[in-house]
């Protein structure tokens, strides 16, 4: 006569159960928590520690608070860097204080360092790192200056960063006009474009 499973049996089986379910609870949490980390990790290079604008007559914009004298050297304090947002058409210029790139010591296809957090890839080009393929031009201009927009290609003898992580630099907006480089493997980007109006 063949013994039957019996409660022991059953009991084995569901803590199996129960231990392989807890298991795979805790593997998919810590993943979760781990790209979390990941995404508030970069947010916290890509917002500002602080801001204010530079305001004329008391006047500011967008509710934001009057620089001080000691805004660059308070950034300072926090190990930060500071950026300027041309506010164009309106009159001001906005002041961001942000976290310096985490890559600090990677070199850029500029062969800069990443510690100033900007790639300086017009001098990859100038420094004949960076040759150009094809330039197209998109049939629009700059209402101001009579700049044409225009994608161009270039391919370049190094797969170096073309941006820090976490880059913020400079936003020039004269006119409304966007001047940006990117890397992608070793093929260089350039685009001159209708920028946003702030």
């Amino acid at each position: 006569m063949k013994k039957g499973f019996g409660l022991g049996g059953v009991l084995i089986v569901v803590g199996i159960i129960v231990l392989a379910g807890v298991g795979y609870y805790y593997t998919e949490n810590q993943k979760i928590g781990g790209e979390h980390d990941i995404v508030e990790g970069r947010k916290n290079y890509t917002e500002p520690l602080m801001e204010c604008v530079d305001c004329i007559e008391g006047e500011t914009w967008n509710n934001k608070e009057c620089c001080t004298s000691d805004f660059e050297s308070e950034c300072l304090k926090k190990n930060g860097l500071v950026r300027l947002s041309d506010l164009h058409p309106a009159f001001t210029t906005l002041k961001g204080c942000f976290q310096k790139a985490p890559d600090v010591g990677k070199e850029c296809a500029s062969e800069s360092d990443c510690l100033s957090s900007v790639c300086d890839l017009e001098s990859a080009i100038t420094s004949n790192k960076c040759a150009l393929i094809e330039k197209n031009l998109t049939g629009d201009k700059n209402q101001f200056g009579g700049e044409e927009f225009f994608t161009a290609t270039y391919s370049c003898q190094t797969t170096k960063p073309g941006e820090c992580l976490g880059t913020r630099r400079d936003k020039m907006n004269p006119g409304g006009v966007l001047h940006s480089y990117k890397m992608e493997g070793d093929t260089l980007i350039e685009t001159v474009e209708s920028g946003p109006i702030f």
